[in-house]
């Protein structure tokens, strides 16, 4: 199997080119939809957040106060596990706050959903295979900052100007300015990252340039899966 990361950094938009591969008829996974559904209510990283953090990061934490039935367990513990039972959503606004702006969060909660999103995509290229394609394109927004560059055939960066990235997301995701500067400094630079690629995928202008863009993505692809089929 044939594999390419995309990666770039945020709101350079890995998203789209992702669709419009899908699109195109390619398989292709995203590392952040794995981590998405994890941590919705039951889902493993959901149950191992809980574990690890009780209703910290659940919506309605305020909200919601149970004592407990047996007077040897701390009201506190009760609370976390009653929370959880009632399937309260993982407040994701103030997850990804706290882990921009506490290391040590941010690297417990990596601990949980990394793993389990590395297990998916190993079950990805199993599928993949046993559906005869011939690559697979995995979206992977920590792919350099994880230093797993060397773990795949081909690189690919999404590539958009700096101030364009912020705009998107300040329109697209309503952040503010403040906070997207935050995020955007805690990935390596964006330059960087396209030094070290085997392909910049342009996304600094409309949507039909983004389409010829990938259209000369898949077509260099396909040249070097057939050449890697053949060696």
């Amino acid at each position: 199997m044939f594999t390419i990361a995309i990666t770039g950094g945020i709101g350079s938009g890995k998203s789209q080119v992702g669709r419009l591969l899908r699109e195109a008829g390619a398989y292709v996974i995203d590392a952040d939809v794995i981590a998405r559904k994890t941590l919705e209510v039951g889902q493993p990283g959901y149950r191992l957040l809980v574990q690890e953090f009780g209703s910290r990061f659940l919506r309605g934490d305020s909200e919601t106060q149970v004592e407990s039935p047996n007077t040897s367990d701390s009201n506190e513990v009760y609370s976390h596990q009653k929370k959880q039972s009632l399937g309260l959503p993982v407040d994701r606004g103030v997850l990804a706050q706290e882990m921009f702006s506490n290391a040590a969060i941010k690297e417990s909660v990596e601990n949980i959903i990394h793993p389990i999103v590395h297990s998916a995509y190993l079950q990805a290229l199993e599928d993949a295979q046993a559906k005869d394609f011939k690559s697979l394109y995995y979206e992977h927004p920590l792919l350099f900052e994880k230093n797993q560059h060397d773990s795949f055939n081909f690189i690919v960066v999404v590539n958009a100007p700096l101030e364009l990235r912020k705009r998107r997301l300040i329109d697209s995701r309503h952040i503010l300015i403040d906070d997207v500067e935050q995020r955007i400094a805690a990935q390596i630079p964006l330059q960087e990252k396209c030094k070290q690629a085997h392909w910049v995928v342009d996304n600094s202008k409309d949507l039909g340039s983004l389409q010829q863009e990938v259209q000369k993505l898949i077509s260099k692809v396909n040249t070097l899966v057939n050449a890697h089929r053949s060696t």
